[in-house]
């Protein structure tokens, strides 16, 4: 199976100019709202001045959140899904070591609906899927830039099932008029979300900003690509092999926040080592785990 980077449908010439009046009057909904990504985005997408619907299995308490269940196809939000423009798509399990049959119902069956709703009434509009850099995971120990059409890596369960997600994205463009940018995004930590040196290098040099996650998933929502779009997503941070160059030149992200990892305490080094080893063969001991 060859891999990818971008397969554009027949159409308006790409690109990403006119982002503005693209916001204008445009529906968006956004699922996984009440999470730590969907939290954040919906804020921002908030003053955009869009009409926003925003979707979640557990609201939380939040009366701006409509409670829906992806996994089960044909329910009422279906109805939100028909009605908007773009569609983000962030809800999913994010734990990297769940157990497959979790993973599968929340990141692959969730998506298979959404995709599913989005082509069936044959409406042209947009999704924005979130992928994840973990799926790249395996070149870790290399030195080369990595780049989103090199072959995925991936060393969890979790980065499987956003590879799989990539692919049902690529196929739904295939099946009605769907435009979708897959972005393979770095890490964006709960709360203010500043950048630390209590991870790793290679954690460190994921750090992908509050502003600059924002700033991506609007770009990719409001650009001209057509058809399937593939990017990969971090901060500007020294050292990283990351290639954004694809996200410039398909949805003109430019990261406006930077860091600069540095190698953690000891202690640190072999507490993560230690809690990936042994969640990587336990995978239950996670409820035990903070």
């Amino acid at each position: 199976m060859a891999d990818y980077k971008s397969f554009p449908r027949p159409g308006p010439e790409s690109g990403h100019l006119g982002l503005a009046s693209g916001v204008i009057m445009s529906s968006v909904v956004i699922t996984g709202a009440a999470g730590n990504l969907g939290t954040k985005l919906s804020s921002h997408f908030a003053q955009l001045g869009c009409n926003l619907t925003l979707l979640d299995m557990r609201p939380r308490g939040r009366p701006d959140i409509i409670e829906a269940d992806l996994c089960e196809p044909g329910g009422s939000w279906t109805q939100h899904i028909h009605a908007a423009n773009v569609v983000i798509h962030l809800a999913g399990a994010t734990w990297p070591y769940q157990d497959w049959s979790d993973l599968q119902r929340s990141n692959i069956d969730a998506l298979i609906n959404v995709l599913n709703c989005c082509v069936d009434d044959r409406a042209p509009r947009r999704l924005v899927f979130a992928s994840s850099l973990l799926t790249m995971d395996g070149y870790r120990n290399s030195t080369d830039i990595i780049s989103p059409d090199m072959p995925a890596r991936p060393t969890t369960f979790y980065a499987v099932t956003k590879l799989a997600g990539e692919r049902l994205c690529l196929d739904a463009t295939r099946r009605g008029p769907l435009d979708v940018v897959c972005l393979r995004l770095g890490a964006t930590r709960r709360g203010a979300n500043a950048p630390t040196s209590k991870v790793g290098l290679w954690e460190q040099q994921r750090w992908l900003s509050n502003g600059d996650f924002c700033r991506a998933i609007e770009r990719a929502a409001f650009a001209q690509t057509r058809g399937f779009a593939l990017a990969l997503i971090a901060s500007r941070n020294q050292g990283m092999r990351w290639s954004l160059e694809e996200a410039r030149s398909l949805i003109g992200y430019e990261p406006a926040d930077a860091s600069v990892p540095k190698n953690p305490p000891v202690r640190h080094r072999l507490s993560r080592f230690a809690r990936d080893h042994i969640l990587t063969v336990w995978p239950g001991l996670q409820t035990h785990v903070h």
